[in-house]
């Protein structure tokens, strides 16, 4: 291609893997809360022309910067990846969400680019270059995410003229390539320069005996120094298009224009193909033109954001309700609740101990029903049922836990059947029932029974944390509160007058 064209971009695409969603719901939770402050985050773009095991040829895939599980916390990568930060805006409500002032944050992460282009840093650390900004708006409840990703790219006074592409091959010979994919991989093995984003913007310039030199974008001015040969620009580029470049290139042309007011430059597309052998088949060099004059020091105008799936300009939806486990689905639900409860009353609430205390209800009646349903509401995930009785058909009306079912055929064991019915409310709680008589002082019984009754009841007195006397007599609760108070344990008693 020799004809001079309009120079076009294929834009960014976001790639979010549904570990990040679950990463932020639980920062959101547990750090976060109601904090609407931005935050850094970081993802990472790859090359995507990819080779096919089984046939060889190259599966092509639009340019994607994808975020996972750790880019909340930090900068790690896969192979043959590249980092870009981000700036996220998360907000409490949809109604915060929809009115974001959009504008003023795209502004404010366009400005970081710019001045990271005037003051040099993103020389020095060409990661700068290319920022994003991610506008989301969680809801914990239902795990629906909306956001919104923006790839800010500053504008040159002039549009940007192509006039010549050719592939890496036609300009280097094979010794050539070699040479410049050696040097290439030293840049890519010096620990800090993929996090500055070094490899992802560099230079190269054949030498001589088949020679080709590697450097750093702020080794620009040694470079230009020797006109044996021209200085080429290297970026890697996740586009995969024959005669365009990816969007990550604008600013890289918005830097060369403002710091050293070139009007005409080769860059290289660097895609190289993952697989056994090296191949840069796919790497083109494109030849510029940057008409118009010098950039001044005021902020250019910048475009970038993403569209969503109907190709307009607008939020995208990601729902990972249906995706989820049910019995996940309900038990981070309840911890939720309580935890929201948390921010805005109680801050000090200790949800974690409560969790964790083991419960002991002596009585599974009306009293023993409603206080199994208050303590799994704050959040107890350990409930022990102790009662004698049957269900009754007066019951299942006055006490939550029981239906009509219960009743038939003389009456289910009440705490057994207590402890099955929390276990169909919420399948994350561990209850069990026990049916046996309390021995209580003046009733005359089996000795054998009552001693082995005695013996279940201080065992499990033992290994609970908390007991609730909710018999209705004053001689049923004289035992356990014996034994309670011998273990050093903490009982409760409530009484219906």
């Amino acid at each position: 291609m020799d004809n001079k064209t309009v120079l076009q971009f294929q834009s960014l695409s976001s790639l979010v893997d549904p570990t990040f969603w679950y990463s932020l719901t639980k920062e959101k939770i547990d750090n976060i809360k109601l904090s609407d402050e931005p935050i850094d985050i970081y993802g990472y773009y790859s090359y995507n022309s990819l080779q096919s095991s089984k046939s060889n040829e190259n599966v092509k895939v639009p340019s994607f910067l994808q975020l996972n599980s750790s880019s909340l916390t930090n900068e790690t990568i896969p192979p043959f990846s590249f980092p870009m930060k981000g700036l996220l805006k998360n907000t409490n409500t949809i109604e915060e969400f929809q009115k974001l002032d959009k504008k003023g944050l795209f502004e404010e992460v366009s400005k970081k680019i710019w001045d990271n282009i005037l003051n040099g840093e993103a020389i020095e650390c060409p990661t700068l270059l290319n920022q994003f900004l991610l506008i989301s708006f969680s809801d914990l409840k239902k795990y629906k995410y909306y956001y919104w990703f923006a790839f800010p790219a500053l504008l040159l006074n002039s549009p940007v003229n192509l006039t010549k592409v050719q592939t890496l091959n036609e300009y280097l010979n094979e010794n050539e390539i070699r040479s410049f994919h050696e040097n290439y991989q030293k840049l890519l093995k010096v620990p800090d320069n993929i996090k500055k984003g070094i490899p992802a913007y560099f230079l190269l310039k054949k030498d001589d005996d088949n020679k080709v030199k590697v450097g750093t974008l702020s080794e620009w001015e040694s470079f230009k120094s020797d006109d044996k040969n021209r200085t080429i620009i290297g970026f890697a580029d996740p586009c995969v298009l024959p005669n365009n470049p990816g969007w990550l290139i604008r600013n890289l042309l918005v830097l060369l224009k403002k710091k050293w007011n070139i009007s005409e430059v080769t860059i290289l597309c660097y895609r190289e193909i993952a697989g056994e052998n090296t191949d840069l088949s796919q790497c083109k060099l494109m030849d510029i033109e940057m008409p118009g004059e010098a950039l001044s020091d005021d902020l250019p105008k910048s475009v970038g954001w993403e569209k969503n799936v109907k190709g307009q300009f607008g939020p995208r939806l990601a729902n990972l309700g249906p995706t989820m486990d049910p019995n996940k689905l309900i038990e981070s639900a309840v911890d939720l609740n309580l935890k929201l409860m948390r921010w805005r009353i109680m801050p000090s609430l200790d949800l974690e101990k409560i969790s964790s205390t083991k419960c002991l209800l002596l009585g599974a009646g009306t009293l023993g029903s409603y206080v199994a349903r208050s303590l799994m509401a704050w959040g107890v995930r350990h409930i022990t049922f102790v009662d004698n009785g049957t269900i009754s058909y007066s019951n299942p009306v006055r006490q939550p836990l029981y239906e009509f079912q219960d009743c038939l055929n003389g009456g289910k064991p009440k705490a057994e059947t207590a402890a099955a019915s929390l276990k169909r409310i919420f399948p994350g709680i561990h209850s069990k029932g026990y049916k046996f008589t309390i021995p209580m002082p003046g009733h005359n019984e089996d000795k054998k029974v009552i001693k082995e009754n005695v013996e279940l009841l201080e065992k499990l007195i033992e290994e609970h944390d908390a007991v609730f006397l909710l018999m209705d007599s004053r001689e049923s609760r004289w035992l356990p509160t014996v034994i309670g108070a011998s273990k050093g344990k903490v009982c409760f008693i409530l009484i219906i007058n």
